[in-house]
């Protein structure tokens, strides 16, 4: 569901948008109300989140303006002013609902979904049913068999929209309007990735058949589900009416009641991290708001404030108290209202009043310095392996080995943006070799990277490090480096040489300073990329079993599932029983040959476009041409190169994930 998000406080807007899209709802935002009218006109939106105090027209004029136009979008007032002539004049203007700042997180996703329920009218909750899976739209929620299932907000929003419209094929470029918004900036390659994550997080909770069909050059669809057309009735035939409890507190935070306490903990760790996150961004900018404070008291000392800086401070004041209130430091929001409440009576300052608004700035900076102080004692104090033990199984992690706080904050900031999100990936930050050898030794899934330009050459000399890189690469792990300015070398061939060492090291994208932020997204996802699927399943047909156990043991070690098949007489029961992403075939095989299955696969709807890989001996222009004019993908010979094997398997892979066949 799509909210717009009227707001011209950046820190109250930020941490709204925070809140909504870890609920799963898809959010616009506007700062000035002219942008907001012109976007509604564009768009259609579920619900309008609305400021009161607007840089060019104030909330309540825009409210009106919108219901005189007969738009009947539900609009929620969201305000520091909690007086009851304004609560009066919002609701009279048109506004559904009124919410005033400092606001509890609960309360606003209650009010959200209760005027998301009304405008269901006698829908009270909208259940959407696929085999066993449901999406409760109310709650916004989906489970599999009665077992809740955590999806990414991107995730659950393509999920609904199919369900919504169970006829529809959606291209990648619908489904960004529809699930990003027209504010998404990233490409249709994020689509693939979160739909490939959803079938993945399905696949776990044990739905064992395809729910999303990809439809080659059109996009994607819909499948009906096994047991009837019962998912293709419109949204308004599927509602039921269900009775609802108390709301629980866990459920407020985005997390399911049945998860386990390690995720619970783990999502308590994100929230403290994005709370600490939004609270260090507003502090940057706190000196400067305090300081116009200061400037209306000492102006008011002087007899000198001017109306203008008046206005100013009273604004700013109003601001702080939406401000304080979102990230959780109602104190704070208490002494704003008293700034503001002082500045708004209709007459000059006096000295009993200057010495109170002075009082109340030095608490107020007190009150700051203790809540600081409270934000350090309750962030992560443990070490990254103990955090480690809290990260979902399968989930992948980004352990990012440098000591310098710039990189840290740049990869900080951008862990909140949408295209980071496609990623996938939980990140800690490690300053020593010795910590990543020990995430390694947990089995997590790991992405490395090292940032040699601060490595403590006192304590790990670079080229041992660099020597150490190999380690990593030797357990197919994807390694990131991050090198000194190119211009340090002496000369393009040391540039070269260095970049030679690394690669052949294993090392799947390197960077140099300085690094844009785009850059070092683009090699991140390079390196993920270049990663194999860790559900990727192979079928191997060879009637040698020497063969068999060789390529099963140098696939296994990339995290491949690979089913042997020494007889093939059994190959079209194991091809609908492991469902595997690849076919390899040996062509000589007992009474049925590798080509005859090969034209049995093509044959197939289901499996007309598994990709396939011969394996041989022969090496004749009229076998090799036989193969491709088969429909098979590739052709290795034997004698096996282990090499050129792993590489032909894992490029077919990635093209495959590329592709339309992204699981």
């Amino acid at each position: 569901m799509r909210i717009l998000l009227v707001e011209d406080d950046r820190t109250v807007a930020d941490r709204l948008y925070l809140i909504l899209t870890d609920h799963h709802f898809v959010v616009e935002t506007a700062v000035h109300g002219k942008t907001a009218l012109d976007l509604v006109q564009q768009s259609t939106y579920d619900l309008i989140l609305l400021d009161l105090t607007l840089p060019d027209i104030d909330g309540i004029t825009l409210c009106r303006q919108l219901r005189t136009e007969g738009n009947q979008t539900p609009i929620l007032m969201l305000t520091a002013k909690n007086s009851p002539y304004d609560r009066v004049a919002g609701l009279e203007a048109g506004a559904d609902d009124y919410l005033s700042k400092p606001f509890h997180e609960a309360e606003l996703l209650a009010r959200i979904r209760a005027l998301l329920r009304r405008r269901q009218t006698s829908e009270t909750a909208v259940l959407l049913q696929w085999e066993h899976l449901e999406v409760d739209v109310d709650r916004r929620e989906a489970c599999y068999d009665g077992v809740p299932i955590h999806l990414t907000p991107k995730e659950y929003g393509i999920l609904e929209l199919f369900l919504q419209f169970p006829r529809r094929i959606f291209s990648r470029s619908a489904i960004l309007d529809q699930v990003w918004g027209v504010d998404a900036a990233c490409g249709e390659r994020a689509v693939n990735t979160q739909i490939r994550g959803l079938r993945q997080k399905l696949r776990a909770a044990g739905m064992t058949i395809e729910l999303i069909e990809s439809i080659y050059g059109l996009g994607y669809r819909l499948l009906p589900p096994p047991d009837g057309p019962s998912s293709s009735l419109a949204p308004q035939e599927r509602a039921t009416q269900r009775e609802r409890g108390p709301s629980q507190g866990m459920l407020e935070l985005g997390v399911q009641a049945a998860q386990s306490p390690a995720a619970l903990t783990l999502v308590r760790s994100e929230i403290q991290a994005s709370i600490a996150q939004a609270w260090a961004h507003f502090r940057e900018t706190l000196p400067s708001r305090l300081a116009l404070l200061e400037l209306t008291i000492d102006q008011g000392n002087q007899g000198r404030l001017t109306p203008e800086v008046r206005h100013q401070a009273q604004a700013e004041a109003h601001r702080l108290v939406g401000s304080f209130g979102s990230l959780g430091f109602p104190e704070g929001s208490r002494l704003a209202r008293i700034f503001e409440d002082t500045l708004q009576i209709d007459r000059p300052l006096d000295r009993v009043m200057l010495q109170h608004l002075a009082a109340t700035l030095q608490t107020l900076k007190q009150k700051l310095a203790a809540h600081d102080a409270s934000l350090n004692q309750e962030s992560w104090t443990g070490s990254p392996v103990e955090l480690a033990s809290v990260i979902p199984a399968g989930e992948q992690t980004l352990v990012v080995m440098t000591q310098d706080p710039q990189l840290r904050a740049m990869i900080d900031r951008l862990t909140a943006c949408d295209a980071w999100q496609t990623l996938a990936v939980t990140t800690l930050f490690v300053t020593t070799l010795a910590e990543v050898q020990q995430l390694l030794s947990q089995k997590l899934t790991c992405i490395v990277m090292v940032d040699l330009t601060m490595v403590d050459l006192a304590l790990t000399p670079e080229a041992e490090a660099i020597q150490l890189l190999s380690v990593f690469t030797e357990q197919q792990v994807p390694v990131v480096v991050i090198l000194s300015p190119e211009s340090s070398l002496q000369s393009p061939i040391d540039r070269l040489h260095q970049r030679v060492h690394l690669t052949r090291l294993g090392v799947r994208a390197i960077l140099a300073r300085p690094i844009e932020p785009a850059m070092l997204l683009k090699g991140l996802a390079q390196a993920i990329e270049f990663t194999p699927d860790p559900h990727a399943s192979i079928l191997l047909v060879d009637d040698d079993p020497q063969v068999l156990a060789t390529i099963v043991a140098l696939l296994e070690p990339w995290g491949l599932q690979v089913t042997p098949l020494e007889n093939p007489k059994y190959f079209w029961e194991i091809l609908n029983t492991c469902k595997p992403d690849l076919l390899i075939l040996d062509i000589e095989l007992p009474e049925i040959s590798g080509f005859d299955l090969c034209r049995v696969v093509r044959s197939d709807p289901d499996w007309a476009d598994l990709p396939i890989i011969f394996l041989s001996a022969h090496t004749d222009r009229a076998t090799v041409t036989q193969v491709f004019s088969l429909g098979a993908d590739d052709y290795v010979r034997k004698p096996i190169v282990e090499p050129e094997l792993i590489a032909r398997i894992l490029n077919r892979l990635r093209k495959l994930s590329s592709h339309d066949r992204d699981t």
